[in-house]
């Protein structure tokens, strides 16, 4: 053999005084032997070898995972099946009070945190020394406040067990406001007169949520419109305004825009409805639609008052244009801001009349007239009365009215807001020779002021 293992040469020279007095017979298994020697060093150097890496390896490993476990803000305890403390690991920024590590070993674990700590943890290591499960127990503990705890109770072998508690007070008091949020919420969503809802962006308006005032304003109970379950929504549209509703409310989601809108309802007892429906789509950051948010109210009064005010204008307009005599309204500035039939015919020569000043549209002047009951009126905010030239194209005299001028009042400030002159034409010849003679005599003249009635208006319209 080219080279001896050295426990091989110590060995053959014990039985035959030295290797090469081994016989010829023997040289086969000397060699065999002598090979395993080597193999087997080579095994051992490999073995010593991986057992100094794994060992730096650990080391490594298990500095890393102290690092790591130094950091998480948890107390750990390992604990025996009757609760003592063996052993507690306190993070190093403590939030669990003035307490020690060294303090708790060896100690209870159902004496160390309060009465209340001590019902649940109990409770909750027997179930885990029984079941061999995890069970989770909540706790409070009074510090300079009261502070809430999450203990995990975990088994080992070895019949002990880990107990890992967190700091879950800032969690608590999170769920605490979200709660009292919810239920200001709900008390909020059951007083609004009308219906918050969440729906689907389909012809049935699917209903995912619907708040209580739904009751009130469609007959029907929030679990009667959810997914349809009774009736779908879009039922209760009147036929006439589906589409209308629909194409509008397209429209906004198209352009990501919030939508209102105004349309008739059908209720439960077959009551008709105008409600006003405002509302948006909820959509993701890529754009895509999750659903339509909003609230429905009803604004039947609202909508039956327009129609009334509507009506009253209509009607009041018709009697305005009716009347033979002259109504010419102004503000405050003497502009005119609207006039009856009458005043248009007679100064058709100066139309349009809306916009341009009193004097200027009725006598051809470029001031104000100098006696002028409008002028008083404006002064005193009393009704006033002049007898006054009629004029035509030109500024020509064509004959002569009494003018009489109403303050008009705003009934929501009470200020004086402008001025109602009614004419009327003098048609009888005595009457206009006298105002003639009266004229040319004394321009100035007016006659004793008699004082009708003053006119309000509301603030919004003339």
């Amino acid at each position: 053999m080219d080279k001896m293992h050295s426990l091989l040469r110590r060995q053959l020279k014990k039985i035959f005084g030295s290797p090469e007095k081994i016989p010829k017979d023997f040289d086969e298994i000397a060699k065999v032997v002598n090979d395993a020697y080597f193999n087997f060093d080579a095994d051992r150097l490999m073995l010593e070898r991986s057992i100094e890496i794994s060992s730096t390896e650990l080391v490594e490993a298990n500095s890393k995972m102290r690092s790591i476990f130094q950091t998480i803000p948890d107390m750990f305890l390992r604990i025996d099946t009757d609760g003592k403390i063996l052993e507690c690991k306190l993070p190093v920024n403590n939030t669990f009070g003035p307490i020690k590590a060294n303090d708790l070993v060896r100690k209870s674990i159902y004496t160390s945190f309060g009465t209340l700590a001590a019902r649940r943890l109990e409770w909750a290591v027997r179930r885990v020394v029984k079941n061999k499960t995890v069970e989770i127990a909540e706790y409070s503990v009074q510090n300079q406040t009261e502070q809430f705890r999450e203990a995990r109770v975990v088994w080992l072998d070895d019949e002990q067990l880990i107990v890992i508690v967190r700091d879950i007070t800032e969690r608590k008091l999170a769920e605490e406001g979200l709660l009292e949020s919810r239920r200001t919420l709900q008390t909020l969503m059951s007083n609004l007169p009308g219906m918050a809802y969440r729906c689907r962006n389909d012809r049935d308006w699917t209903m995912e949520f619907v708040s209580e005032g739904s009751f009130n304003l469609t007959g029907y109970r929030p679990a009667e419109l959810i997914n349809n379950n009774k009736i779908a929504y879009n039922h209760l549209i009147h036929p006439d305004e589906d589409e209308k509703v629909w194409d509008n409310i397209q429209a906004a989601l198209k352009e990501h825009k919030p939508f209102q809108l105004t349309y008739r309802i059908k209720t439960a007892d077959g009551e008709q409805k105008w409600v006003l429906e405002q509302g948006q789509g909820i959509f993701t950051p890529k754009g895509e639609l999750l659903a339509i948010e909003g609230f429905i109210s009803d604004t039947t009064e609202k909508v039956q008052m327009q129609e009334s005010i509507k009506e009253s204008e209509c009607f009041l307009s018709e009697v305005f244009a009716s009347i033979q005599d002259g109504i010419s309204v102004l503000d405050a500035n003497l502009n005119i801001v609207r006039t009856n039939a009458a005043m248009e015919k007679w100064y058709a020569h100066a139309m349009p009349l809306i916009g341009k000043k009193c004097y200027e549209a009725y006598h051809g002047r470029k001031i104000r007239c100098d006696a002028c009951p409008t002028c008083r009126t404006l002064e005193t905010g009393k009704a006033d009365y002049e007898r006054v030239p009629k004029t035509g194209p030109g500024g020509k005299v064509v004959g002569w009215i009494d003018l009489y001028s109403f303050p008009l009042i705003d009934d929501t400030t009470g200020k004086l807001k402008g001025v109602i002159e009614y004419v009327r034409e003098i048609t009888d010849a005595n009457a206009r020779r006298a105002a003639e003679k009266n004229h040319a005599e004394s321009p100035k003249a007016s006659a004793d002021n008699e004082t009708p009635a003053v006119v309000t208006t509301s603030a919004t319209k003339i």
